[in-house]
């Protein structure tokens, strides 16, 4: 099972390959809608 951190890696690279802009990858990745598909995987 993959820790936390590598859970917030993983989605880092795919919202990377989706939007380039670190920006909308950091509110995405810090966002509710985020979170919620963190605590779904776990």
């Amino acid at each position: 099972k993959y820790t936390i951190p590598t859970q917030i890696e993983l989605l880092r690279r795919e919202k990377q390959q989706s939007s380039p802009n670190t920006t909308t990858t950091n509110k995405s990745l810090f966002g509710p809608p985020k979170a919620k598909k963190i605590r779904e995987i776990i």
